[in-house]
């Protein structure tokens, strides 16, 4: 799972620019953005809501959101033209992605910062254990350079028993290398995955801001 979004960004599937008008396609679709002024920061923090999944996440206007519903389209696209990658992960579904303004965004030899919240239809019954265990055996496989910094310690995403993974690695189609902390926990039928992944350079720069991210996620 975590392979494809590194691998759909990489070869440029999905777009990280998304003009405005997409923010107001994914609100007129049921979702809503609102802001709110934080004063101890001088920053404006919005709120997005996805009664889909019963999400609720607030986050800083030096971030910049991306309806999932773009990158659920991408998904589509992805399944046609890559086959060979995608069955083991579906059915996943795009919820939210979030990037830092000011950033470049990637490029041959910087790979992506950004935050992605993901849920995964927990059709097998699967633990959190088996799911972090398949998830970094995958990664692993379809790596050139793996370090493993974090395997399955407990935390908590919105509320709920979480498991947490930590690496680097290098993809096997690429030769970017990239850092990422995932955070997954069950509730109901689906297992929710929070993201932030970065280049090792801006993965220190980013992290609190990903982390607040994270401290604000609801998920009813």
């Amino acid at each position: 799972m975590l392979l494809l979004i590194s691998f759909l960004i990489s070869t440029n599937f999905i777009l990280l620019t998304v003009p405005s008008e997409v923010r107001a396609q994914s609100i007129n679709g049921g979702l809503s953005i609102s802001n709110n002024t934080v004063s101890a920061t001088n920053l404006s923090q919005r709120t997005y809501t996805n009664p889909t999944y019963g999400i609720i996440l607030k986050y800083p206007d030096n971030w910049t959101f991306v309806p999932g519903s773009i990158f659920q389209k991408t998904l589509e696209s992805a399944t046609k033209s890559f086959p060979q990658m995608i069955p083991k992960l579906l059915p996943l579904h795009f919820v939210a992605y979030l990037y830092p303004n000011a950033i470049v965004v990637s490029n041959r030899t910087i790979a992506p910062t950004f935050v992605e919240l993901l849920a995964i239809d927990n059709n097998n019954k699967s633990s959190l254990p088996i799911y972090v265990n398949d998830t970094l055996n995958q990664i692993k496989t379809n790596s050139i350079n793996f370090t493993l910094l974090d395997k399955g310690s407990s935390t908590r995403l919105a509320g709920n028993v979480a498991e947490k993974m930590a690496f680097r690695y290098v993809p096997a189609y690429e030769s970017r290398l990239i850092h990422t902390m995932s955070i997954a926990a069950i509730k109901g039928n689906k297992i929710y995955i929070f993201v932030f992944s970065s280049s090792p350079q801006s993965y220190g720069k980013y992290i609190r801001g990903a982390e607040g991210i994270k401290d604000s996620l609801i998920i009813k």
